[in-house]
């Protein structure tokens, strides 16, 4: 046996030596002899899986309102949903003003908190803002009586007290046990049906609730026979009906009203007979009562065409093609919110603006071409932009625009090319950008004293326009650019002692202008405001020398009066 042993050491010494000698080593290095069992699991292993942790916690809204001593559901979702601890900690930062417990939030007092979301594993968290407003519930409900009885036939009401009295919502619900015996409505009247005894269940929104036993018994045995009419319902006073019981003839005590019948008006009485230019008045009386309704009248004989062009102003067009506008007032503002009525209005050919009249509206009558005639009022103050703009055979009805109007818009008359003369009256301060520009057909224009600016190219393009005629005392300091441009009939022009500048091309054009006069206020003459004025011969500057050392750029032309002859007042 020891031999044994011994020639088995000398074979793992002579095994140890190889090893040591192929590996290049001294040292030898034991290696362990798997078992059995770590075989088996190395074999079944599988490489290792990251953890799944909360990314987000979502909330049907990031902010709560709550009414206080109230509670609601509180819910929440997670994402991933597949994360491996998908707990979440909810908790409120001011327990004072709420508390959250097993899905629901309860509202404590009043004021403002936060809830807090916290994944348990610390992957995520959420913050949702709570505001609990002040409420006080309904603690009790007390009735004046805890029953009631109630004679058949009759109505009543049981007074309830809601407590505390600062209570938040006070509204009461009413139900009837028995709708055989009674009903009640959503105020709480009783109407009695049958003879029984019910019960009256009152309650509100905070789940307090009341009941009221009512009895409804026999009225002294009375058998109410059917209504009868007391006194007949006239158009000035209610009526009233009855009944009596079929058994002693007593009377019902709660009597029954009749409404009052419509007023029986009977034929118009005309006052002041209406015309097309003004409405007319009228009345009818009612044959019952005497009340007397007041009417306007309208003369509507051959209208086409009727509607309103402000809050007190109204149109009607007739088959012969007059247009009236009646009222008081302005016109409105038109937009795409309130069209023009007169827009594609077809047929119009002359228009009557009635007294009272003291605006029409840009664009009101734009487009209207077949329009020949217009009568303005006195009392007109203001005509908007392009409100005839393009209507080319229009007329006035006077050649003076109405005594109160004070300014025309831009483009107002543009290419009306049928006006003939212009006074532009008293009250007149002003107009906008070719206001009158391609009115072809004016020859004779007055201004004035009054006005203080006009638009450039206002009167641009009237090629017929011969005589212009500032009123004396006039206000105009300033010509602006293209006034006159183009107006190629235009002789003369005697500029008002206020004008002290001439725009740009003020007058360039005017190839049959032959003599200017400047006035004593003269400081500035622009650019070509003379080019093409070939025919000019003669141009009056003030009488004082100094003038002409002051102001050597109008004395030199500066391309003001290019190409013409100029002469001062000794023809020098």
């Amino acid at each position: 046996m020891g031999k044994i042993i011994a020639a088995l050491c000398l074979l793992t010494a002579l095994l140890t030596l190889v090893a040591c000698t192929k590996t290049g080593t001294t040292t030898p290095t034991p290696i362990p002899s798997p078992t059995p069992e770590s075989s088996s699991e190395e074999s079944n292993s599988s490489p290792s899986r990251e953890p799944v942790t909360v990314e987000e916690i979502l909330t049907p809204k990031e902010e709560i309102t709550l009414l206080n001593e109230k509670q609601i559901a509180f819910t929440y979702t997670i994402l991933p949903e597949n994360a491996d601890d998908p707990s979440v900690s909810v908790s409120v930062e001011d327990e004072t003003i709420a508390r959250y417990e097993q899905g629901v939030l309860y509202a404590l007092s009043a004021g403002q908190t936060k809830i807090i979301l916290a994944s348990n594993d610390g992957g995520c968290t959420k913050q949702v803002s709570l505001t609990v407003l002040p409420y006080t519930s309904v603690k009790e409900l007390q009735a004046e009586e805890p029953s009631a009885q109630i004679d058949l036939g009759d109505s009543t009401y049981v007074k309830i007290t809601v407590l505390p009295l600062e209570a938040t919502d006070k509204t009461l619900t009413f139900s009837s046990s028995d709708p055989q015996v009674f009903t009640v409505n959503k105020e709480g009247k009783i109407k009695t049906v049958g003879l029984g005894t019910g019960v009256l269940s009152v309650g509100c929104a905070d789940g307090v609730e009341l009941t009221i036993e009512v009895s409804v018994v026999p009225h002294e045995n009375h058998r109410m026979g059917p209504w009868e009419v007391a006194f007949e319902p006239t158009c000035a006073e209610v009526g009233m009906r009855i009944r009596y019981c079929e058994i002693c003839g007593s009377e019902k005590y709660d009597y029954e009203a009749i409404e009052k019948t419509e007023h029986a008006y009977g034929e118009v009485e005309v006052l002041v007979p209406a015309t097309r230019e003004k409405n007319g008045s009228g009345k009818q009386t009612c044959g019952g009562c005497g009340d007397v309704k007041e009417l306007v009248l309208r003369d509507t004989e051959g209208m086409r065409a009727e509607g309103k062009l402000g809050p007190d102003i109204e149109f009607a067009l007739y088959e012969d093609g007059i247009l009236y506008v009646r009222g008081s007032g302005q016109f409105y503002s038109w937009s795409t919110q309130r069209p023009n009525p007169l827009k594609g209005l077809t047929g119009i050919q002359k228009a009557v603006i009635g007294e009272g009249i003291l605006l029409i509206s840009d664009y009101s009558f734009e487009g209207c071409t077949e329009l020949t005639s217009l009568q303005l009022p006195d009392s007109l103050q203001m005509i908007g932009t392009r409100a005839f703009y393009g209507c080319k055979s229009l007329t006035l009805t006077e050649e003076r625009l109405p005594r109160d109007l004070q300014f025309v818009g831009g483009a107002a008359f543009a290419g009306c090319k049928s006006i003939r003369a212009l006074i532009l009256g008293d009250a007149f301060v002003g107009c906008g950008q070719s206001a009158f520009e391609g009115c072809t057909g004016l020859t004779d224009l007055t201004l004035s004293k009054k006005i203080e600016s006009l638009g450039s190219r206002a009167f641009a393009g009237c090629t017929a326009l011969e005589k212009v005629t500032f009123l004396e005392g006039s206000a105009l300091t300033e010509l602006p650019s293209d006034l006159f441009l183009g107006c190629t009939s235009l002789k003369e022009i005697v500029l008002p002692d206020t004008i002290h500048t001439v725009g740009k091309e003020a007058f360039s054009g005017c190839t049959a202008l032959e003599r200017v006069v400047f006035g004593k206020a003269l400081v500035f003459v622009n650019t070509d405001a003379f080019a093409g004025c070939t025919a000019l011969k003669q141009a009056v500057y003030p009488e004082s020398k100094d003038y002409f050392d002051t102001h050597v750029a109008i004395e030199e032309g500066n391309g003001a009066l290019e190409g013409c002859l100029v002469f001062g007042l000794d023809g020098q």
